[in-house]
């Protein structure tokens, strides 16, 4: 898989403090004046990209939705996996076409989808994926939506985990290290570490 890209608009700050509003960091961090409350968002904010998407702790998980964009090269015979979870919908499955410009969708009869919970795997049927051509590293392009369609359906243990994130920003604002065994380190795999996405995407 290469260049995997977001294609649709970034999150607005809007959207991600739907997920976690200023007034329930406040209550979790005891917080209870409100002249601080720009930086709390900030701290929101911070906690939420750092578990988002494929570049996030999370490791492809996406907390709200989004389109994605994928290309993987010619060698591809069999089965693709999604690498983003939890899984929407396939928007588009090409392949490029002899002219090594343009993109061609892959006809349905070539192959089906196969979910697992929030996984999605692509799997060739008996026909063979389309090619034509020598080895190309972007022989298909593969889109895809992914993510929550709402921040109510953000699951509370990732909720929590980003309370437990930006709670954590809060209270520390000088540079430390967070040991793989203190309660910090402890707190987020507990909580949020069965929605991460291992290297394999299992």
């Amino acid at each position: 898989m290469t260049d995997l890209v977001r294609t649709s608009d970034p999150l607005t700050h809007a959207q991600k403090l739907a997920v976690v509003s200023i007034n329930e960091l406040k209550l979790h961090a005891r917080v209870v004046e409100d002249d601080e409350n720009a930086l709390l968002a900030e701290f929101i904010e911070a906690a939420f990209d750092y578990l988002h998407g494929p570049e996030g702790w999370l490791n492809g998980y996406c907390l709200l939705s989004e389109e994605w964009e994928f290309y993987l090269p010619s060698t591809l015979k069999y089965n693709l996996e999604v690498p983003l979870r939890p899984f929407a919908t396939l928007d588009a499955f090409e392949y490029l076409d002899s002219d090594g410009e343009t993109y061609v969708a892959v006809a349905s009869n070539r192959y089906r989808q196969v979910g697992y919970g929030d996984h999605r795997q692509i799997v060739r049927t008996s026909l063979p994926y389309p090619y034509f051509g020598t080895f190309h590293q972007r022989a298909y392009r593969v889109s895809v939506t992914a993510g929550h369609a709402s921040a109510a359906e953000v699951p509370s243990p990732l909720r929590l985990a980003i309370k437990l994130l930006a709670a954590h920003f809060y209270q520390n604002r000088e540079v430390m290290v967070i040991e793989k065994g203190s309660p910090m380190a402890f707190g987020l795999q507990s909580l949020a570490g069965r929605y991460r996405v291992s290297p394999d995407h299992s």
